[in-house]
């Protein structure tokens, strides 16, 4: 009896000691706690004399900035990986004139931007709303409605990559049009129903920091807003963007970009282009 006795003893002071342990050992990470997971590019550029990212403005020559900072970002919910939210903003700064009243300057002066909610369908491809708009901080200069889109979006990678590497074929619904040139009267001015943008980073053989780049947009369609809306697939407008860049870091780069607004089948527009050297950060 003594003897058992002291091994009820020595049971219950061990299971004393291990409820203390336990109650003094910090508790695991809560499987409901909020996690965001982000990833995206920032970008800042600085434009050649005489040039600049033109903004289609309802005066007869359209403002032009010395500068801009372009950040484009992927935000998801840890709990609910497959659906996110994204942006795609363009801060022009710099309000010039061009050639003959080229000022050099950090005055902001209009966001270019877009942005929505996406599900990524499966790892390479997402289904997007998107919103554009572009926001002016003084005068309004920027003349074209706000639009919107469908689209669907093809991108192997799962990094920063996604922003270099993908392809996007864009639907506009009808009175959401996307409006390449928003300048002049309704009555001449067409409108495109559909858009494909892709993006694509060349590597040069034999060079690790080194490559070549692309970033068109194609638009199609024949819609004049208020007039005739319809669902042709007429080649209206290309914007060009190509460049070569020089990867300094793993997440940072040095690009020098060309780009240019090209109008098709007849759309008569005036040529826009620009060419900048810019330094784009990504995580």
């Amino acid at each position: 009896m003594p003897r058992l006795r002291m091994i009820c003893a020595g049971v219950v002071a061990g299971l004393l000691l291990a409820s203390k342990g336990y109650a003094d050992s910090p508790l695991p990470p809560s499987e409901h706690k909020l996690g965001l997971d982000s990833v995206g590019t920032v970008e800042f550029f600085a434009f050649s004399e005489g040039y600049g990212a033109v903004v289609p403005a309802k005066s007869a020559r359209a403002n032009v900035s010395s500068y801009a900072l372009q950040a484009s970002t992927e935000l998801r919910v840890a709990r609910v990986p497959s659906i996110f939210i994204f942006e795609d903003a363009l801060f022009l700064l710099g309000n010039s004139k061009g050639q003959e009243d080229a000022k050099r300057n950090l005055q902001p002066m209009i966001i270019v931007g877009r942005y929505g909610i996406g599900a990524q369908i499966r790892p390479f491809l997402q289904l997007k709303l998107t919103h554009g708009e572009n926001y002016d901080f003084e005068k309004p200069t920027a003349a074209g409605a706000p639009w919107n889109s469908i689209s669907i979006r093809l991108a192997h990678r799962e990094d920063t990559a996604r922003f270099e590497n993908y392809v996007e074929v864009h639907f506009y619904p009808p009175h959401n049009e996307y409006d390449p040139y928003p300048s002049g009267p309704f009555s001449e001015r067409i409108v495109a129903r559909y858009g494909v943008e892709f993006a694509k980073k060349i590597p040069i053989p034999k060079s690790r920091r080194v490559f070549l780049f692309t970033e068109p947009l194609f638009l199609f369609g024949h819609s004049r807003p208020q007039i005739s809306y319809n669902y042709s697939a007429k080649p209206l407008a290309a914007r060009l963007v190509n460049g070569v860049g020089f990867t300094l870091k793993r997440s940072l780069q040095m690009r020098l970009t060309f780009g240019e607004w090209r109008y098709l089948a007849g759309y008569h527009r005036q040529t826009q282009s620009w060419n900048g050297l810019s330094l784009r950060y990504g995580w």
